[in-house]
């Protein structure tokens, strides 16, 4: 037999093989992201990324060193919690049940950084993925106002007054749609598509009363347009920050004084973000009820048991086991509702540390460089917004892996649509 027709062979043969590698990955996201809906019944907790993700875990280990080294130092993270939570008498299940939510989480983002970094244009792969999270919840939204259609098996007390699409609670869908619009501003879309999509998901969010997603664009598109500028003027970002400053301070002015009144959607600023701020500061909850408020005195009750047991942290799951003691149960607020700050009240100085290294500095460095790129002034615009986007989340964000995608996209990415070819073109590099 011909050597040379034996090789043809054997190429064909891999390149399918890489193939579906592409096709298995892009599942794996898929499923990951529509995970609310992919459950057999609304009051079912287990679901097909569930089941899978101990599968993905062992594929992104074997094939990735990198991956290997950080889930070393993410275990040993996760270790110094439990020995945290275990003097703090976090109850072994609550560490337990949360270990396993941040070992699902952990497992998505080491998966997109491996599609990434792994296949030719990993991350305009996931940029795709992303586009088609954002257009699958614009149809339901419209067919769910029109029609009234719902899935079932994400129909819950709440989706009877809120557009919730293929998300548990409108909360998880407005914190996607604050993601999708950080990822549009730094795409390569027409400025007509960009005005196009940004218009419907801000609708979606004035129709779902989405107050602080809707103010956290608002900052996100200040300050990237802003940076954007310096970037045009060869100006390094750091030195745009006392112009926009200047610019600020007289709209926190108008913005505290200001009532702004949007469809059934009221924005008194005083009472969404000044007034929660000097109640945190001075350790005043509220004890009024309603969502801000119980947001706010869940985060007072959670820095003071921080505080008292010398910032070693209160171990996974200890946030939300706190909440549920009767002196300090929340009717509207079962967890703090806020990844930064659950994360640094169960791991404490630990946890602080990890945030300041992976968000802080990272948006430090973006602020200093001599040539910034827009992915540099996004990550300085999503940094600062990120106070104002964690209020927007439910006690489920650990499992809002559509948001998490748009997070990393916004992170970590690198795309360009001008040169995106097909999906079905990517070729596997390994």
């Amino acid at each position: 037999m011909n050597p040379t027709a034996i090789d043809r062979t054997q190429n064909i043969d891999v390149s399918k093989f890489r193939d579906a590698k592409i096709y298995i990955a892009i599942f794996v996201v898929l499923v990951a992201i529509f995970n609310p809906v992919l459950r057999p019944a609304a009051d079912v907790g287990i679901t097909p990324y569930y089941l899978i993700f101990s599968i993905v875990f062992i594929w992104i280990m074997l094939a990735s060193s990198r991956f290997r080294t950080n889930t070393a130092i993410s275990l040993a993270v996760l270790c110094y919690g439990i020995f945290a939570g275990y003097f703090n008498d976090t109850p072994w299940q609550s560490m337990a049940f949360q270990s396993l939510k941040y070992w699902q989480l952990w497992t998505f983002l080491g998966f997109l950084s491996f599609i990434q970094s792994s296949f030719k244009n990993g991350s305009l792969v996931l940029l795709k993925i992303s586009y088609f999270a954002l257009y699958a919840s614009l149809a339901l939204a419209i067919s769910q106002e029109i029609i009234a259609f719902e899935i079932p098996t994400v129909v819950n007390e709440e989706s009877y007054l809120w557009i919730n699409t293929f998300f548990y609670t409108p909360n998880d869908l407005a914190l996607f749609l604050g993601g999708m619009f950080c990822v549009l501003l730094i795409s390569e879309k027409t400025l007509l598509e960009k005005f196009i999509l940004s218009t419907l998901m801000l609708l979606l969010n004035v129709r779902n009363d989405a107050k602080a997603v809707i103010i956290a664009c608002v900052i996100v598109y200040a300050i990237f347009y802003l940076l954007s500028i310096a970037r045009a003027f060869k100006v390094k970002l750091v030195y745009a920050i006392p112009f926009g400053m200047c610019l600020i301070y007289p709209s926190l002015y108008f913005g505290i004084n200001s009532n702004i009144d949007l469809y059934e959607t009221n924005f008194d600023f005083y009472s969404l973000f000044i007034d929660p701020i000097d109640r945190i500061i001075h350790f005043d909850p509220y004890n009024l009820g309603g969502s801000i408020y119980d947001r706010t005195d869940a985060l007072i009750y959670n820095i003071e048991a921080l505080y008292q047991n010398n910032f070693l942290g209160l171990g996974p799951g200890g946030s939300v086991y706190l909440l549920s003691l009767s002196n300090f149960e929340l009717l509207t607020a079962k967890s703090l509702h806020n990844a930064v700050a659950e994360f640094i009240v169960e791991f404490g100085v630990v946890g602080a540390t990890v945030c300041i290294l992976g968000l802080a500095l990272p948006a430090f460095k973006a602020l200093r460089k001599s040539s910034p790129n827009r992915h540099d002034a996004m990550r300085v615009a999503f940094f600062v917004a990120m106070p104002l986007l964690s209020v927007s989340q439910s006690s489920g964000f650990i499992s809002n892996y559509a948001f998490w995608l748009t997070a990393f996209l916004v992170w970590n990415g690198r795309f360009d649509d001008r040169y995106a070819p097909k999906i079905v073109n990517q070729h596997y590099r390994g």
